[in-house]
């Protein structure tokens, strides 16, 4: 694996940059990448009275855009194809007919879903390296499990983004190799860790596996892998490495973005469904609406980090999904099975995104069953538990209320079950916030508030927090 390593990134270093008539972003630093150069350009070729009419100045226009790729297409774990020289016309053509930049702004995101289906040119040329970035800070007022209230300064996250295409022309065969080191993994909180446990005289809790990693045994990226799209022509895509777990939506609304109980707790199989993972994907692109995705992991515990460096049982695990998108809404459908067996370690669940105007919501319902409790928790097996299982659901939504600020929300249902006896309640939380757009690259949570409802599960009650993200 440490070969691995090397070779990885001696494929980032040896390259350099073209110019190019469209682009490939794996991650939002790259997105604004591309969108700054147009920016830079139409500020070239307008004249000044142009910009004066249209209010052409800052490139705060992008916002919308940049908010729709973020949550529609990076938030799910693909690549965003940007046609630059197709959303550069539009927009120039727009300007010339006195079209203002805060309509110009509105029209953006109709026409890049509309550019999403264009085909490759052979004679295209893509930027061949590029590194970023992601920090996130923040100060909280939280509640803790004993109802005690605590202060806290820190920071949430860093990651540093590496992409390097290898071949940047033609309309097959494309491979890019993509790094994230992440030096300060994501906190993930207001998670439910341990729930009692009862079968006649026994009586237990159950507690979230944890999760030990050596130094030499961890890996200290989040995602590592080589990409090659169009393999041959036939629109199959191959991923192999380390990647985003293909089930349902990755990211979410919120601040936090990680929290909740559908995609992050790990009880009932000992590993999240929002995890990463080290195997082979293929996706295909059935035609302009339908998409599928396969993959064959490891099938490790845990979340995003820490990450093993090997298969810890030698047993492999088959992850599908498959989407539907019409521009106007991406519906899917996941499933997960342990061992390629129904019969062990499974999940099944469905996925919507909607866009309406200015809002945008999104959403998962989930069912998780663990039939091999022996393996996992053999002590609850001994004592006559022979299954665990839950049902989740989440919703969320990003409403734009102007170029600069958003309003956000999120509400979560779990309930987890015994032999299908339901645990203590069904677990409920809802978070809203204010988030304010400095620039595309910077983004402020004025406020967030959330409150869970996890009753008989004493894990504090409500949150408070202001939040800064960087894109670099």
């Amino acid at each position: 694996m440490k070969r691995f390593h090397i070779i990885i990134f001696l494929a980032l270093l040896i390259t350099y940059s073209k110019t190019q008539a469209q682009k490939t972003a794996f991650t939002l630093p790259e997105v604004n990448k591309v969108l700054k150069d147009i920016h830079i350009y139409i500020n070239v070729e307008l004249d000044d009275s142009t910009k004066s009419k249209i209010g052409f100045n800052t490139i705060s226009y992008f916002n919308p855009l940049i908010n729709y790729i973020d949550y529609n297409i990076i938030g799910r774990g693909d690549a965003a194809t940007i046609h630059d020289d197709e959303l550069r016309d539009f927009i120039l053509k727009n300007a010339h007919a006195g079209i203002t930049m805060k309509s110009i702004s509105n029209l953006l995101v109709e026409e890049f879903v509309k550019e999403m289906n264009l085909p490759n040119s052979s004679d295209e040329k893509e930027d061949l390296f590029h590194v970023g970035g992601f920090f996130t800070t923040e100060f909280e007022h939280h509640q803790e499990d004993d109802g005690m209230w605590s202060d806290m300064l820190e920071v949430n996250n860093l990651k540093l983004f590496f992409a390097s295409h290898i071949n940047s022309k033609g309309n097959s065969n494309h491979v890019s190799v993509f790094a994230e080191y992440n030096p300060i993994p994501e906190e993930v909180i207001h998670q439910i860790l341990q729930v009692p446990v009862q079968k006649g005289s026994y009586n237990d809790t159950l507690r979230e596996l944890p999760i030990m990693v050596t130094y030499a045994d961890n890996v200290p990226f989040e995602r590592l892998f080589v990409n090659i799209k169009n393999v041959g022509g036939t629109k199959l895509g191959l991923t192999v490495g380390q990647f985003r777990l293909p089930f349902g939506i990755w990211n979410d609304y919120s601040s936090h973005r990680n929290f909740n109980s559908t995609k992050t707790n790990m009880l009932v199989n000992g590993y999240a469904l929002r995890k990463i993972e080290v195997g082979a994907k293929l996706d295909y692109q059935i035609n302009n609406n339908w998409k599928a995705e396969a993959a064959i992991v490891y099938g490790r515990q845990g979340r995003t980090a820490p990450i093993f460096r090997g298969d810890m049982d030698m047993n492999k695990d088959l992850v599908t999904h498959i989407t539907y998108n019409n521009n106007r809404f991406t519906a899917g459908a996941s499933a997960y099975l342990g061992r390629f067996s129904i019969n062990y370690n499974n999940s099944v669940g469905i996925d919507l995104s909607y866009r309406f105007n200015k809002l945008l919501v999104s959403g998962e319902v989930v069912y998780q069953e663990n039939k091999n409790v022996a393996e996992i928790y053999p002590i609850l097996a001994q004592n006559g538990i022979n299954m665990l299982s839950s049902t989740s659901a989440y919703a969320q939504f990003d409403y734009e209320i102007s170029n600069k600020f958003h309003l956000f929300g999120l509400y979560d249902t779990w309930t987890m079950m015994q032999d299908g006896k339901i645990i203590n309640h069904t677990t409920y939380r809802a978070f809203h916030g204010l988030k304010y757009i400095l620039n595309p690259k910077v983004r402020w949570t004025i406020v967030e508030y959330g409150h869970m409802f996890f009753y008989g599960f004493n894990k504090g009650a409500n949150h408070y927090s202001t939040q800064l993200e960087v894109n670099f």
